[in-house]
């Protein structure tokens, strides 16, 4: 696999076009979601992870963390970066970062097609299945505090350092 730099960043940032272009072309292009929905007021207090191979973003995610407990959401790869275990990487430095945060439980409303990738990432499914922007989703959560979590080291420090 090709060396992968994880980035993690908040509003504002030089990273934001990147993360923002991909998500549309992911989820508005590709999958259909309406655009109005697919940003929302929340990317402007969220962390955002984006993974970058040569200077290109290739997958991106929101977290939503409070207290206790995080929210993972619009987690995208580029159509030419798929199946390069990327994207698991990516949510593993998320988790990493979350645990050392403090938070106890991550949840996550995972596509019903991709709900595998994070069932070996330690998430479990929850209630039904439901539609969320006209596509099938099923609710899935980690708790961080349950013996059998391992702790993952982050790549690097947790922000960048280079800000907007």
């Amino acid at each position: 696999m090709p060396f992968i730099n994880y980035v993690f960043f908040k509003q504002p940032s030089k990273f934001w076009a990147d993360a923002k272009h991909l998500r549309y072309e992911v989820f508005v292009k590709e999958q259909g979601v309406p655009e109005a929905i697919e940003l929302d007021d929340r990317d402007q207090s969220a962390c955002h992870l984006i993974a970058r191979q040569n200077q290109l973003t290739c997958a991106v995610m929101r977290i939503l963390l409070s207290t206790d407990h995080a929210k993972f959401g619009r987690i995208a790869t580029h159509p030419n970066h798929r199946k390069q275990g990327i994207a698991n990487g990516m949510v593993k430095q998320a988790i990493a970062f979350c645990h050392l945060a403090g938070t106890a439980t991550i949840s996550l409303n995972s596509q019903s097609y991709i709900t595998h990738f994070y069932e070996k990432l330690g998430f479990k499914a929850e209630g039904s299945p439901f539609l969320e922007a006209g596509i099938p989703h099923l609710h899935m959560a980690l708790n961080l505090t349950q013996d059998n979590y391992c702790e993952l080291p982050l790549q690097q420090e947790p922000f960048d350092s280079q800000g907007a």
